[in-house]
């Protein structure tokens, strides 16, 4: 079998478990059947509280055309600005499976007016926008500013539905500390499209629908 950190020039790493660490592309300059020394263009330790031996890194390794995923951690301290860290050879590679969940958050401009009388009054914000983004959460992998993809889901009657979203930002997903959440820009729809979005957007939480069944048995 071909040691894939013998064939591949550079790996993607993520170091620490904050939430906000910063995704490198690291070069491999060397490597033996322990560690792994690697050279991280833009990386300094001193910004860092500390990084001492056993920091968790998170690895993103080309192989064969597409990309596996590790888990990993340092091998030494480090406590000057040098850009080379060095790093345990991870114990095995996962092929990584492109899927996660969605977490919509939107932001729209409305009026209404209340049915009964209340101390809250309606009217429109004269500062307010129409503009929305999506969370894409659980990803297994890290990905540039401005890649696109294809968001893929199952609508309520079955149909497949897909939309092509811009990666705008990216950052560890804070409910799982071993993936990654993008927010991502949509840019056009097509009507079918809006409306599969939609439903998606106002579909019944599964978690509803589980205990409403286990209520009925």
């Amino acid at each position: 079998m071909v040691d894939p950190f013998q064939t591949v020039p550079y790996l993607d790493i993520t170091i620490g478990k904050r939430v906000n660490s910063k995704v490198y592309r690291a070069e491999i300059e060397r490597c033996d059947a322990r560690n792994l020394i690697l050279h991280v263009p833009g990386f300094d330790p001193l910004h860092f509280v500390d990084l001492l031996k056993g920091t968790p890194v998170c690895l993103r390794v080309p192989v064969n055309g597409s990309f596996s995923f590790a888990r990993s951690k340092l091998a030494k301290h480090f406590k000057n600005s040098s850009p080379y860290v060095v790093v345990r050879r991870p114990d095995d590679l996962v092929p990584i499976v492109r899927s996660g969940y969605l977490l919509a958050l939107q932001r729209a401009e409305v009026s209404y007016e209340p049915i009964v009388p209340a101390i809250v009054k309606g009217g429109v914000r004269p500062d307010a926008d129409s503009r929305g983004y999506l969370t894409l959460c659980g990803l297994p992998e890290p990905f540039d500013l401005e890649t696109s993809l294809r968001v893929s889901w199952q609508d309520g009657k079955n149909r497949a539905m897909s939309i092509i979203v811009c990666v705008a930002a990216i950052g560890r997903d804070p409910e799982d500390e071993e993936c990654y959440a993008a927010s991502v820009r949509i840019d056009d729809l097509s009507e079918e499209q809006k409306d599969g979005l939609l439903r998606l957007l106002l579909a019944p939480a599964p978690q509803a629908d589980e205990d409403r069944d286990e209520d009925e048995a």
